[in-house]
């Protein structure tokens, strides 16, 4: 359980840098 836990703050961590990444260059993915 605490293994998944980890993965899912990972997980969550580089989708929050993913969005801040598109966010700051619209010109990327749209």
């Amino acid at each position: 359980m605490s293994l998944a836990e980890e993965f899912q703050g990972y997980f969550y961590k580089l989708a929050a840098a993913i969005v801040e990444r598109a966010d700051a260059d619209p010109g990327g993915r749209r």
